[in-house]
């Protein structure tokens, strides 16, 4: 037998769903009349388009999912490819930028979307973006405050930012709503910037009760304890699966 070598493909691979991305942001272009210096590619895979000045053709799908400062529509359902649309805030008219991406990087692009917007973002976010993207969270996922030391799924204010914890019943709206179209969960904490310098940090657990907890906080110093925070958490988490498993023995 002749060993083979074989390698796998990479998301830059993917041809098809690059023309389904590009076909769905011309059809846009030739909808809002705007020239194609005004498509601009990002380091995530996806095709950005400005639409300011674009007047009464603006274009802005009929059916959105609503995230976090942003729309979510899909635009090709075969390749999943999707439109990110920056909501209205401040002023900041939704739907200024229009990014088309990939199913697999609408969390990237989420995040490129919203640094976009730039200062505008943190000016409409005064005077205290944390407790601004706070209280949309709050609104939207239904969260109320609790105790830090309380089970329920809530929000607390901790030392580096507010605690995030999401039970079995709302886990997966929570992460439609920050990481829409996301891979396996990972097994380590990750970072979403959500704009106006503030930063979602999050992790998935094994835990059925708790599968998902986050930390939101506005500095860097702030999401590196947040980091260390859930990882202490999912170390005890770990911890109490081995005793369990001894116990069970």
């Amino acid at each position: 037998m002749v060993a083979t070598s074989l390698s796998s493909l990479q998301e830059s691979d993917l041809s098809h769903t690059q023309d389904a991305a590009l076909a769905a942001a011309e059809r846009i272009l030739a909808h809002c009349r705007q020239p194609a210096e005004r498509l601009s590619t990002t380091p995530y895979g996806g095709i950005l388009l400005n639409q300011t000045n674009a007047g009464s053709r603006k274009w802005y799908p009929e059916s959105v999912t609503r995230c976090h400062l942003i729309d979510l529509a899909l635009c090709d359902p075969e390749f999943g490819v999707y439109a990110l649309l920056n909501q209205a805030i401040g002023n900041i008219p939704a739907g200024q930028f229009v990014l088309i991406a990939p199913w697999h990087s609408c969390r990237q692009n989420g995040e490129y979307i919203r640094e976009c917007l730039g200062e505008r973002l943190f000016n409409a976010l005064l005077p205290d973006a944390l407790d601004s993207h706070l209280s949309r969270i709050g609104s939207v996922l239904r969260l109320e405050e609790r105790a830090a030391n309380d089970a329920r799924s809530g929000y607390s204010v901790i030392r580096h930012g507010v605690l995030l914890r999401f039970d079995a019943a709302i886990a997966q709206a929570a992460v439609d709503y920050f990481m829409p179209n996301e891979c396996a969960p990972l097994a380590q904490p990750v970072s979403i910037k959500l704009g106006a310098h503030c930063e979602l940090i999050y992790a998935f657990s094994g835990n059925p009760a708790e599968p998902l907890r986050a930390i939101v906080t506005d500095n860097s110093w702030g999401a590196h304890m947040a980091v260390r925070e859930l990882g202490r958490w999912l170390k005890s988490l770990a911890s109490q699966q081995n005793n369990q498993l001894v116990t069970s023995m």
